[in-house]
């Protein structure tokens, strides 16, 4: 909970206030993916690791704890429930959110306006892993969201100070189809371009990724850390995942350090 204690900068190299603050959380990205694959666009200008709640039950991050936490600045234990086609769904309420704070867009976001129809075509398709076809059908699922979601993040209207954009279905994917690198590989390298576009156009505005928790390709689970980067340098550096909620704030409010 650093919102109290720390300060974040948001200027540019020439001393210009970045116009927006763009967060992209990426759930399940992986930095190991990440940097085999040298996906630079991905890896911004500054990125690294990021402390992250662990589930007191399985011992590694669940999606549902570490977004709460993400959101509010404040460790969280939630576990997912699931509904009638074994989607898994992000229930409760949080006591505090910076998406409530005036001047935040949320685009598809835990807890507020998550939607699931992706998530429900994956987890069909996963019921029918062993008929023929069905796996080359698995990507360009999670592809096309991808671009769907970057596409709002990209035509959104000025009047918003802070947006944030969740994806989830990397994580799905990567549940499925864990035990076919090339395909996950070519996953990975297809955000990388959707990133860039991104990027590009968005060049004056600060733009941070973040996931919850990277995943083992050898046992199919999660792994320990998050992950972050900014298409500029943040100071100080964040090392929680609970940092966001201050680091939104403080941009909100137009603070920033030399």
């Amino acid at each position: 909970m650093h919102d109290a204690m720390l300060a974040w900068g948001f200027q540019n190299q020439v001393g210009e206030n970045y116009m927006r603050l763009i967060i992209l959380g990426l759930d399940a990205l992986d930095i190991d993916m990440v940097e085999k694959l040298d996906l630079r666009a991905l890896k911004q200008v500054q990125y690294g690791e990021l402390k992250v709640p662990l589930s007191s039950v399985s011992g590694y991050p669940r999606s549902p704890s570490v977004w709460a936490t993400f959101l509010s600045g404040e460790v969280h234990e939630i576990e997912f429930t699931r509904n009638k086609e074994g989607v898994n769904l992000f229930r409760g309420e949080l006591s505090r959110s910076f998406i409530d704070l005036n001047g935040v867009k949320a685009i598809n976001v835990p807890y507020h306006n998550h939607e699931i129809n992706t998530l429900t075509k994956l987890v069909r398709l996963r019921k029918k892993i062993r008929w023929p076809g069905t796996i080359r059908r698995i990507a360009p699922v999670h592809n096309s969201r991808t671009e769907e979601i970057f596409n709002e993040v990209i035509n959104s209207d000025e009047n918003h100070k802070v947006i944030f954009a969740f994806i989830q279905t990397l994580d799905t994917l990567q549940h499925i189809l864990f035990l076919r690198p090339k395909i996950i590989q070519k996953a990975y390298e297809h955000m990388e371009r959707s990133f860039a576009d991104l990027k590009e156009k968005l060049s004056e505005d600060r733009i941070i990724i973040v996931s919850d928790h990277g995943f083992n390709f050898e046992k199919g689970i999660h792994s320990y850390t998050g992950f972050y980067s900014c298409n500029h340098v943040l100071k100080p550096i964040p090392t929680d995942i609970s940092d966001f909620y201050g680091i939104v704030k403080d941009f909100l409010k137009g603070e920033k350090t030399t």
